[in-house]
């Protein structure tokens, strides 16, 4: 079995943003590593469900959800700035960029700015991962 943190970090971008891994028998959480067994329906909060579904509640009962144990996780991990963290935070809460501005105390166009240099980031991580993607297959392409 591997180790919490080896399942975490060998997890897929799509096993990540899900916050578990699938294989042949079970479902896991990278995050604790539960596992769910396929085929198994489990009883949560008096009502039944199948692995899959177990799993995703699980998450978000233990762990909140992706999002935010990936935003809580050290910046060396994620790269971000305590400022974007924050930002990142507020705007998964639903808030308008008016509302952020307000709660920040910043004028909007310091939202649109940070807005702008996160898609930056977004755009550079797709290229880099391409990049090593290529690399670990071992294309000259």
């Amino acid at each position: 079995m591997k180790e919490n943190k080896e399942l975490f970090w060998d997890a897929t971008i799509e096993d990540v943003k899900r916050g578990f891994t699938e294989d042949e028998d079970s479902y896991k959480c990278i995050i604790c590593e539960e596992d769910f067994t396929k085929g198994r329906i489990y009883e949560i909060d008096n009502m039944l469900f199948d692995a899959k579904k177990a799993t995703e509640i699980h998450i978000g009962k233990k762990h909140g959800s992706t999002l935010e144990y990936l935003l809580n996780m050290n910046t060396s991990f994620t790269g971000l700035t305590e400022v974007q963290r924050e930002l990142l935070l507020l705007i998964s809460s639903g808030l308008s960029d008016k509302d952020i501005a307000k709660k920040l105390g910043v004028a909007n166009s310091t939202i649109r700015n940070h807005r702008y240099k996160l898609r930056e980031k977004e755009k550079q991580a797709r290229m880099f991962l391409a990049i090593m993607e290529l690399l670990s297959n071992g294309t000259n392409k």
